[in-house]
């Protein structure tokens, strides 16, 4: 989980906040942006993580869910 929360902050401006929501789901406030902004962040969270981030041994990609 750690990789992941780390995968997202680093697309994440300093205004950003992220935060968990029950188990597996997060929020990720975006002050001063709009929808198309928050979109154009999130889908490049959402390709970073699928780029970056693999399931233990078996190297399966992870992806990810979003909406604004």
């Amino acid at each position: 989980m750690k990789d992941l929360v780390s995968l997202i902050k680093d697309d994440l401006r300093d205004s950003d906040i992220i935060c968990r929501y029950g188990g597996e789901e997060f929020i990720i406030l975006l002050p001063a942006s709009d929808e198309n902004a928050a979109y154009d962040i999130v889908e490049r969270i959402r390709k970073n993580i699928e780029k970056n981030l693999k399931a233990g041994e078996s190297n399966s990609r992870i992806t990810i869910s979003t909406g604004c």
